[in-house]
Order: structure tokens, then sequence, then C-alpha cells
């Protein structure tokens, strides 16, 4: 900052948000904490904290919301991928008890639109300056719009940074670090 002229407006904090105080609240706080989903690790808590203790009235939250999206998709390869150590893991034990664990559980993945079997729908949207809990229940279905295999549910999100700027990591859209998650 003080290279560019910017060091009586800018102030970086090598700590946890939860663990620093302010002399007076800050204007903007910029984060990006999540991780394929929102809620890696304490994303969301972290947030409302530091928008509680820390941001002044009226003050931009950077991202300002998440909008998460969710489609039945035809994942076989991904499938297999978490399926196959556990029903054939070639030292003749059976361990296909793991099978229920592991297929209720998710992972990271890279998946691709034509494997959609629904149209998309908006599972949820988080609003950081809305937001009081990390916890999200919502009902959604789905019409099947192709033949297929259901292997599970893809789950993106649209990020909305400021106004009309924003990023996504829909399976349709460039590669990004976050990748897909798939349940």
């Amino acid at each position: 900052t003080m290279a560019n002229g910017f060091a009586d407006r800018i102030q970086f904090f090598e700590k946890l948000s939860t663990e620093i105080t302010l002399d007076e609240p800050a204007t903007v706080i910029i984060s990006d904490l999540r991780g394929v989903l929102p809620w890696f690790q304490q994303h969301i808590p972290s947030i409302i904290d530091a928008r509680e203790r820390l941001l002044a009235r009226g003050g931009t939250l950077i991202p300002r919301r998440d909008v998460l999206w969710a489609a039945l998709v035809d994942a076989a390869d991904a499938y297999e991928e978490l399926v196959t150590p556990w029903e054939n893991n070639g030292f003749g034990l059976d361990m296909s008890a793991g099978t229920r664990l592991i297929t209720n559980n998710w992972r990271k993945t890279r998946l691709r639109p034509e494997q959609f079997l629904v149209e998309p729908v908006c599972w949820t949207t988080i609003d950081y300056h809305e937001v009081d809990s990390p916890d999200v229940q919502a009902e959604i279905s789905w019409r099947v719009e192709r033949k297929g295999t259901a292997h599970g549910v893809a789950v993106w999100f649209d990020s909305e940074v400021i106004d009309g700027i924003g990023f996504s990591n829909h399976p349709s859209g460039p590669e990004l670090i976050y990748g897909n998650a798939f349940f």
C-alpha cells in the first residue's frame, strides 16, 4: 500500500478477523473464505462476526451474495471414482459397508452441463448483509429433461461481488479453483 500511495487509507491485518478489533468501523470488508461452496470451514460465522463487530453502518461487504444452484447429473466417472475403492479394492477385502458412507457425502469435482438430467434450480441465496446462520434448509424439485442415470447432485454458486460484477463456478464456465460440488 505504501508504494502505491494508499497507506493512509488501507490497513492490513495478518490475523483472523475474529481476533482483531478496530479503532473505528471499516467501510469495506473484502473476503473470499469460501471453498467449493460457501460453507467452507468457518466462512459464514466469520462474515457474520465481521459484519456485526467491524463493519460501519451502511458499509460494504464484498462479496455481496452467493446464489446456489443444484441439478441432478449423470456423472458415472465421478460416482465410480467414489465407489470403486469400497466395492473393488484389489485386496480381496469386503469393504462394501463403506459405500453407504461415501455415497452420502460430497466431493469436489468438475462437471459439464451436458451431464445435467434436469434444468438447474436455485437452491438458496446467501446475502452476506443478512445471513445470521450457516444453516440452510430448502426444498427443491426438478422435472427430468432427458434419459440417464442420476448419480448425484451437482451444486455450484454464482457470486455477486458488487453491483454488476461477479463470477460463477457453473459447470459451463471457465474452470476456477472452486470446482463443483458433487453429492
